[in-house]
């Protein structure tokens, strides 16, 4: 039995979370299964990028990261419905089971690129996955900056299973499945981006038709600036703004590894860090 980091990447501004997500792997995780499809959830073109992006990481790191190309771009469906998109991030997000070739009782721990595992919750989740054979992984909300913290709510989604449970299932999506296991076991840094990349993502993402009038600069910049959460006007959220002198433990909040790749995060943090 091996684990394995499953983690989808689609955009450069994502390149400093799977760094993150890199550096909290314990040595006896096998490896991070970094994959980029060439088609978006849209069913359009996508460029490839992180070739290049990895070729700057340390060859400490880099040795640690498996990295593929999903060609789907021949079956994605561009025709903006609902069961195109779906069918198209079903595609996504069962691919890798294409690019890489896993035993049945591996376990794979299956997140999107913003989504990290603290270091210190490895060992909890391959516990939680030997007793209930899947897992859904709870992670605090960081969004719009990484020092909002979206107050008393825990993001399941983030899925950890034996491989052979669902790589016969592409509908499964390797998300929102199994016993929800206690407890927070990472950070989601939702959105944590600049506007300019705000705006990319919200041309490109699975919910990109349902949020395509957020998709305003004027909109965004006011919604980071008064901590609103504009994707949902009618639900009550409450943001709260960290500083830097507020935490006595960093660590209890952010993953461990979060200072060494702090100095990429440039304009994702509020005004008070």
């Amino acid at each position: 039995m091996a684990v394995y980091l499953r983690v989808i990447v689609s955009s450069e501004s994502e390149a400093p979370w799977v760094l993150l997500n890199c550096l909290e792997m314990p040595r006896w995780v096998r490896a991070m299964l970094l994959y980029e499809p060439n088609a978006t959830n849209l069913g359009k073109p996508k460029e490839v990028v992180f070739p290049k992006i990895l070729d700057g990481f340390d060859p400490s790191l880099s040795e640690r990261i498996r990295y593929r190309v999903l060609d789907i771009l021949s079956e994605s469906d561009p025709s903006l419905t609902d069961a195109a998109i779906e069918l198209n991030e079903q595609s996504v997000r069962h691919g890798f089971t294409r690019l890489f070739a896993l035993k049945p009782w591996d376990i794979v721990i299956c997140v999107d690129a913003d989504e990290i595992i603290h270091r210190t919750s490895y060992r909890r989740i391959v516990l939680g996955v030997l007793k209930f054979g899947s897992v859904q992984l709870g992670l605090r909300q960081f969004m719009f900056r990484a020092n909002y913290i979206w107050q008393d709510f825990i993001f399941y989604a983030p899925t950890a299973s034996f491989y052979g449970l669902y790589s016969h299932k592409p509908y499964s999506h390797w998300r929102y499945k199994g016993r929800k296991l206690s407890g927070i076991v990472g950070s989601h840094f939702s959105f944590v981006m600049t506007i300019d990349q705000m705006l990319e993502k919200l041309a490109r993402y699975r919910h990109a038709v349902d949020n395509e009038r957020f998709a305003d600069r004027q909109q965004l910049e006011a919604a980071v600036k008064n901590k609103r959460y504009i994707f949902e006007p009618d639900r009550q959220v409450k943001f709260v703004e960290l500083t830097r002198t507020a935490l006595s433990d960093r660590r209890s909040i952010y993953p461990s590894s979060f200072e060494i790749v702090e100095s990429l995060l440039e304009g994702r943090f509020s005004d008070v860090w």
